[in-house]
């Protein structure tokens, strides 16, 4: 969702070409600092939180360790009231029921901190249901957007632009959207059986995917007039319920920030068992 909302607003500030060139030279970047630290992840079997210890000491990792464990919660906490908000519209849109974010951030944490816990094994099977239903919806939301006659190089911004002029800006933005997911790479990579699968995985995730989904909500975002994530896709002509795909997708980024902030934590604190932390 913040990647959704991130391509609606460059595709407000730059257009669909300039937004492209940005989102190209953003996503390159982006994916270049990951597959290097997918790449020392699978050299060295060793978490994020473990390889700081390697380069700067166990004291001198201590902050940065610390730095990333509250980085991820913050995380943690924003994609939480996403889902909280998502399942509250989907919930007055769909049934008429106002039930506010608090249910759907509860059992959104409950299932996170269950996934977590259980480890890396459930980790890793949790996107077999996550991706083919944000696939779809991609595929979908590229289909109508192109169905949509308009001259995207003179349309006005969406709602709630971010204001970026320069290029360096929107490029920044794009590469500070994924850098802690960068940072925490080797978390995930140290699993893989070669250096190669895990940098070419690296660079079709961040590079390709992650690409395709800003230009996509750009230009999305620019033929509907709006900037909103739900405004978009009913704008499109989705039905309401399809906003209620979007937390299934937010549940997997939380996994992993709570999963790795708890191992840069348990780097910290050795004397609480993982499941603990």
């Amino acid at each position: 969702v913040p990647v959704i909302m991130l391509g609606a607003s460059i595709g407000g500030d730059y257009g669909l070409y300039g937004a492209w060139l940005v989102i190209l030279l953003g996503c390159a970047i982006t994916a270049s600092f990951a597959a290097l630290a997918a790449h020392a992840g699978v050299r060295s079997r060793r978490s994020a939180a473990l390889l700081a210890q390697q380069a700067f000491g166990v004291s001198g990792a201590l902050l940065l360790n610390l730095a990333i464990a509250v980085a991820l919660l913050g995380w943690l906490a924003v994609e939480l009231g996403f889902i909280g908000a998502l399942t509250a519209d989907g919930a007055r849109v769909v049934f008429g029921v106002d039930i506010g974010r608090g249910p759907g951030i509860v059992m959104a944490s409950l299932l996170i901190c269950a996934v977590s816990v259980s480890g890396i094994a459930w980790i890793g099977r949790a996107p077999i249901l996550f991706l083919p239903l944000l696939a779809l919806l991609l595929l979908a939301v590229i289909i109508l957007t192109i169905d949509i006659p308009a001259d995207y190089a003179t349309l006005p911004a969406p709602e709630k632009s971010i204001g970026a002029k320069s290029i360096g800006t929107g490029i920044s933005a794009i590469v500070g959207g994924y850098i802690v997911g960068c940072l925490i790479m080797p978390d995930y990579s140290r699993f893989v059986r070669t250096s190669r699968a895990a940098v070419g995985a690296t660079f079709l995730a961040l590079g390709l995917v992650y690409g395709l989904v800003l230009g996509a909500y750009a230009a999305a975002a620019l033929a509907t007039r709006h900037g909103e994530v739900s405004a978009i896709l009913l704008a499109l002509g989705l039905p309401a319920f399809v906003g209620l795909i979007l937390p299934v997708g937010l549940l997997q980024n939380g996994i992993m920030c709570l999963y790795s902030s708890a191992l840069a934590v348990s780097t910290v604190v050795r004397s609480a068992p993982f499941g603990i932390i």
